[in-house]
């Protein structure tokens, strides 16, 4: 039984190499140029316009004595650099060659710089031979933090090392074999020397516990096989220092024999490096690392003998790292034009308003100026002295000024959106251009009427300038007001406009309001446009009855006048005056004033629940009356005439047809004589 102080895993090597290359970590190389390979070029240089892609093509050929294998690229490289198809494993022979393309593709103008990788498996193969102590203690878990046994830890290691060996795929493979120890003549080749990974695994798999530890002789029996071979590397997984095997041999004797072998000794052992009893053995143990050019690991856990493994593999790789240095530019046009936006506010259509441009190129390339990019496609805005414009190549930092006006031929908001993509490599160079056509135009309703109550009177509202089709006027929206008790709107307006020339067909009154004696109506006209090539015609007439009214005359005034959005803007000459003929229809007004209108006196106030009024009439001689029913606006519901006998009279009005209100009734005498009595319906 072997003196437990946890497992050691000892890998020795020996590879001769001839390696000129700026140094790497791990054995590997970094260079541009070697004994193996050559690169034709060993460096590219890209410069180039914005937006172009370029490509060049990279030579590599093997220089060398032997076949090179796994040659490989880059797979991806830093934009705006690519590969255009990487190598991933290409095998070379003798004085062969192969090539790889790189492209520089920037999308902006810039200088960037980067480096191509080529990696080479230029080292000749090795023998390997993995050396496992089998004692019974390797039975034992890795330690009290990992209860995984020795053993299992030992073959999984060496499992994964055989994977990371024959990873890669080479034209002369390395050969591997496995070898066990423990105690006195138990050295076994277990698989002698063989590049079938296969049988390697399945004989790593077939170790079995025996008694004892003879370290000293495992070794220097595995360096005596590995003497005869090129490149020799011995692997061997022990847990105890050296026990029970007499003085066959001895520490100094087995690293004497590994030195004699030309062999390196890479020792891991699963120990704890802490433990003060175990300080011997370490020491041993990194007596025949170093005194042979190898290296000591030590572990007390399966992550930790992985990790040792992996940093041995490491080490036996000799992977060559070639760089091959990049540089590009890519120029390009970035024509600029400010301001970026131009708002020239309102202008009178005739007029104009003009502001200064400037057209700069500030990339680092001429870039071509074009009309289309500088001329509006609205013809509403223009370039003051187009021929005078500065077109053609601009070279960088070069520049030149216009003049770009608005001219207004139409109303409302004019919009220019213009785009200059002079390069891909920028953002486009947009101009915004902005402007407001107006117009004012004048009406006119000042007529001036007189005529009697139940009289239609037509009230003129005439345009006094002419409207052009193309001011796209699709709406007209007025309002009238006039005194309440003197008109009434019978009716809707009524068109005297020639109907070919104006197609606002659609004419109503949507809205009526009123205050104590005031009237106010709402209109509007609506169609597909308004058109009057000519001035001073008549855009409609208003047409309203006259009331039986409490005023003798009254104006009529546009309150307000609104063509489509406010534009043309309009200016008003008003107003219109309504009068009552005085000679004949003075007596036959209601009341005085309107505000008695809306005071019942309610000495004549007759409520009722039915659908009849009765009125009562005391009539001191026989006389013919006429009996009417008005409303708050004067306006007549019913009229009829009655007889009236000496004494009290009954006249029956019917209700059915009056919504709930105020209302007049009027009692007229044959003698002339007025009585007036307010009602009100509920």
């Amino acid at each position: 039984m072997a003196t437990r102080f946890t497992g050691i895993f000892i890998a020795v090597m020996s590879i001769a190499l001839s390696v000129q290359a700026i140094a790497g970590g791990n054995n590997t190389g970094v260079s541009t140029q070697s004994t193996w390979l050559t690169f034709s070029p060993d460096s590219l240089v890209f410069d180039t316009t914005c937006g172009v892609r370029v490509c060049k093509t990279v030579t590599i050929k093997n220089i060398s004595p032997k076949i090179i294998d796994n040659i490989r690229t880059d797979s991806t490289l830093q934009k705006p650099f690519n590969i255009n198809g990487s190598i991933k494993s290409k095998t070379l022979g003798v004085s062969e060659s192969t090539s790889v393309s790189v492209c520089f593709d920037a999308t902006k103008p810039l200088f960037a710089q980067d480096t191509l990788h080529v990696f080479a498996d230029v080292r000749d193969p090795f023998n390997l031979a993995m050396l496992f102590d089998v004692s019974n203690s390797m039975g034992d878990p890795v330690s009290n933090k990992d209860k995984t046994t020795r053993l299992t830890a030992a073959k999984s290691a060496g499992n994964k090392f055989l994977d990371a060996i024959y990873k890669s795929v080479r034209t002369t493979p390395d050969t591997c074999a496995v070898f066990s120890f423990a105690g006195t003549n138990t050295f076994t080749v277990n698989r002698d020397f063989t590049t079938n990974k296969q049988l390697l695994s399945t004989s790593i798999a077939s170790l079995i516990l025996h008694n004892g530890t003879c370290l000293y002789n495992g070794v220097s029996l595995s360096s005596k096989r590995l003497a005869v071979r090129k490149n020799p590397v011995l692997v061997v997984l022990s847990d105890g220092a050296n026990n029970g095997c007499g003085a066959v041999d001895t520490e100094n004797s087995c690293i004497q024999d590994a030195i004699n072998a030309g062999v390196k000794v890479y020792v891991i052992g699963i120990v704890d490096i802490t433990d003060r009893n175990e300080q011997s053995y370490i020491s041993i143990l990194r007596n025949i690392a170093t005194k042979t050019g190898g290296k000591l690991y030590t572990a007390v856990t399966t992550a930790e003998i992985d990790a040792a493994y992996a940093d041995i593999i490491a080490r036996l790789g000799a992977e060559e790292e070639f760089i091959i240095p990049m540089s590009g530019k890519a120029s390009g046009a970035n024509i600029k034009i400010t301001p970026a936006s131009i708002a020239f506010d309102s202008v009178k259509i005739g007029d104009e308003r003009c502001a200064t441009v400037t057209v700069k190129n500030m990339g680092t390339a001429a870039g071509n100026v074009t009309p289309d990019m500088l001329i509006p496609a609205n013809n509403n805005f223009v370039i003051a002295n187009q021929s005078e414009l500065q077109l053609g190549l601009l070279q960088p930092d070069s520049s030149f000024s216009y003049q770009v006006c608005f001219r207004p031929t139409r109303l409302r908001t004019h919009l220019w959106n213009g785009s200059q993509i002079l390069n891909p490599c920028y953002t486009a160079s947009q101009q915004m251009l902005q402007g407001v056509g107006y117009d004012s135009i004048v009406v006119r309703m000042n007529t001036d009427v007189t005529a009697k109550p139940s009289d239609f009177l037509p009230i003129p509202i005439q345009l006094l300038n002419a409207v052009p089709q193309e001011y796209g006027v699709d709406s007209v929206r007025f309002t009238v007001a006039y005194n309440s008790t003197l008109l009434d709107t019978a009716t809707v307006p009524v068109s005297t406009y020639n109907a070919s020339a104006n197609t606002l067909s659609t004419i109503r009154l949507y809205s009526t309001r009123f205050s104590t004696d005031t009237m106010f109506v709402d209109y509007l006209l609506k169609g597909t446009s308004l058109l009057q090539p000519t001035p001073d015609s008549t855009l409609l007439n208003l047409q309203y009855k006259m009331l039986s009214p409490s005023v003798m005359q009254s104006q009529l005034t546009l309150t307000n006048i609104q063509f489509a959005d406010g534009n043309p803007k309009v200016g008003i000459i008003q107003p219109a005056i309504v009068r009552v003929d005085p000679t004949c229809f003075q007596d036959k007004r209601l009341f005085g004033t309107a505000s008695l209108r809306l005071s019942p006196q309610t000495s004549y106030l007759v409520q009722s629940q039915t659908p009849t009024l009765s009125i009562d009439y005391t009539a001191t001689t026989l006389t013919e009356a006429t009996v009417s029913l008005y409303n708050l606006l004067g306006k007549n519901i019913q009229t009829t005439t009655e007889v009236f006998e000496v004494g009290t009279n009954t006249k029956h009005l019917s209700l059915h047809t009056l919504t709930p209100g105020s209302y007049y009734v009027t009692i007229l005498h044959t003698s002339g004589t007025v009585l007036t009595v307010p009602i009100t319906v509920y």
